[in-house]
């Protein structure tokens, strides 16, 4: 599929000048043309977007997110009592709102039992609009440590008896 974005100014990123009335040219979700609407026509057939007055920029990114995560004021106890039905449906909410928000890619640092995986694998399936979803998987962390009781494991010779209860 082909679509255009018109925009009333586009900035790429760099320091360069913004481009007065801009055309955005996306196709099969990678941009194949942008500039001024004199140097970049829309292909015949394309849907386009009429962002009027508004600037088109490069996506953001978020380089440490916990996708799964609620954000609540809890201090992380909502997110231990979530199932883990529950933590996934989180996750898609997050990812739809960074999406509007402005974020096209963000990197997850851990979560419970690979499940940022699946809703990246389902996000790139095109199943939900969401961001790119840089994963690491499950926490790796100290007994008792940042995001313990995420699903990660602790090998013995780090235990050293302490109980896995946050301090």
């Amino acid at each position: 599929m082909t679509w255009a974005i018109k925009a009333r100014r586009m900035s790429n990123g760099s320091r360069s000048a913004v481009v007065q009335d801009a055309i955005v040219v996306i196709d099969d979700g990678r941009i194949s043309a942008a500039g001024p609407a004199s140097q970049v026509s829309v292909p015949p057939g394309a849907e386009v977007m009429n962002v009027r007055d508004r600037t088109a920029m490069p996506g953001l990114i978020d380089a440490h997110v916990h996708i799964l995560l609620s954000g609540s004021l809890s201090s992380g106890a909502e997110d231990r009592a979530a199932t883990e039905s529950q933590a996934l449906l989180q996750g898609v909410r997050n990812a739809q709102l960074a999406l509007t928000k402005g974020l096209t890619t963000v990197r997850d640092c851990g979560g419970r039992n690979y499940l940022s995986l699946t809703l990246r694998d389902f996000i790139s399936r095109g199943g939900i609009a969401g961001p790119r979803l840089i994963c690491s998987g499950p926490v790796i962390t100290t007994t008792a440590g940042h995001l313990w009781w995420s699903g990660s494991s602790v090998t013995p010779w780090m235990n050293c008896g302490a109980p896995r209860e946050p301090w």
